[in-house]
């Protein structure tokens, strides 16, 4: 099933404006580097609507049709590869993932949501997404980008997440997080208004950092050393199940990244 969407404008990046393809069993990489973490609130937290019916019609007009678009900025060029986020269980269609720049027109936390590059028009391919249970209350997706995305260092581009239904009003909730930097950037179709309303997204992007000195993956204590104490802070970062040791971010903690960190341990460092 594929439709465009008038939604999304991605301004003057291109092809930053996109809907990732989110598929049961997506393929899994290897070493994935965090570059960006707003982990989920403890218990339920606050979530916000964010959510679209698909209209059997083609409009997509329903007053409780929501978006919400979550700021980040990092200190290092990135190639974004993976997203993951938190939030109610799995809407029927799966969901909308999509990058935008900020409004260059205005200081304030703003997406470009108008933009008139061309690249804004996306196409949309409606899969349910690879989930993990998370304790907290919450459910855990992540994808794999099919085109994975450039970000520069030191600029704010937003990440929105839409959940995508069937049935009219039943929305998806995107979980909070307790970083609380900027809050969250929000419209609802009903309203006829955009708002910047509380509370943090969660959500983590993965993927390679461009502009890095090789790092050192297990050199955990970071004193320029591997040795004993490198693998006491991994046991007890993976006892913890630590998104930092979970070597092949795949959302869980098993004998596969146990045997990834030994295999960079042995490697010795750069």
């Amino acid at each position: 099933m594929q439709r465009k969407l008038g939604v999304c404008r991605a301004g003057h990046l291109p092809a930053m404006c996109f809907v990732a393809v989110i598929a049961c069993g997506a393929s899994v990489g290897f070493a994935q580097e965090l570059l960006y973490s707003q982990p989920p609130t403890t218990g339920a937290g606050v979530t916000w609507d964010s959510s679209f019916w698909v209209d059997p019609g083609g409009e997509n007009d329903l007053d409780s049709d929501a978006q919400a678009w979550e700021d980040l900025t990092l200190d290092h060029q990135a190639l974004v590869s993976r997203v993951r986020w938190w939030g109610e269980s799995m809407p029927p269609l799966g969901f909308t993932v999509s990058f935008f720049n900020q409004d260059p027109n205005t200081i304030s936390v703003q997406p470009d949501i108008f933009g008139t590059d061309p690249s804004g028009a996306f196409i949309e391919v409606d899969f349910p997404a690879p989930t993990v249970g998370f304790s907290g209350g919450f459910t855990m997706f992540t994808v794999d980008l099919p085109t994975p995305v450039v970000l520069e260092a030191n600029t704010r581009y937003f990440v929105s997440v839409i959940g995508l239904t069937p049935v009219p009003f039943a929305g998806w909730g995107w979980a909070a997080s307790d970083t609380n930097i900027s809050g969250t950037f929000y419209w609802v179709r009903g309203q006829h208004t955009y708002s910047h309303l509380p509370h943090d997204r969660a959500v983590e992007l993965y993927g390679e950092c461009l502009d890095c000195s090789p790092a050192c993956v297990a050199d955990l204590t970071g004193d320029g050393m591997l040795d004993f104490f490198d693998v006491s802070e991994f046991l007890s970062r993976f006892s913890q199940m630590d998104p930092s040791v979970d070597m092949n971010s795949d959302g869980t903690w098993d004998f596969f990244d146990v045997s990834m960190y030994l295999q960079e341990f042995s490697a010795g460092c750069p």
